[in-house]
């Protein structure tokens, strides 16, 4: 696992491929919007990657809820700031997960970094 020393983040970053819906908060009384449609590209414990639908219309700083639909985990439901929006691809950090989806989702995790440390043994 290569870490740069200029990289700002706490914990690794791991490739994983996932479907995410981002849901956009609305005022009591108003109709929900459509979810945002995204694909994960990358996760660690404090948030993931994604890469989002075009013409989304979400904006840097944004507070959304996500729904990670990861093959052969739960989904996994988080509340999250948009902490970084460049073009179609955005930065989420997490602020709040029910405990049961925080267990799925480090168990996810710990899974991805046990198999880079097995395949560099391997190497």
């Amino acid at each position: 696992m290569n870490v740069s020393p200029h990289e700002r983040r706490l914990s690794p970053r791991f490739s994983a491929r996932g479907k995410v819906q981002v849901h956009v908060p609305v005022a009591p009384g108003e109709n929900p919007s459509e979810p945002v449609q995204a694909v994960l590209l990358d996760l660690s414990l404090n948030g993931v990657q994604l890469e989002l639908d075009a013409g989304h219309g979400l904006v840097s700083g944004a507070l959304v809820s996500v729904e990670l639909a990861i093959e052969g985990t739960p989904h996994v439901l988080a509340k999250a700031k948009l902490a970084h929006l460049q073009g179609d691809r955005c930065g989420v950090e997490f602020s709040d997960m029910q405990p049961h989806d925080f267990d799925v989702f480090a168990a996810l995790v710990l899974m991805l970094e046990q198999r880079i440390r097995a395949q560099a043994l391997l190497a």
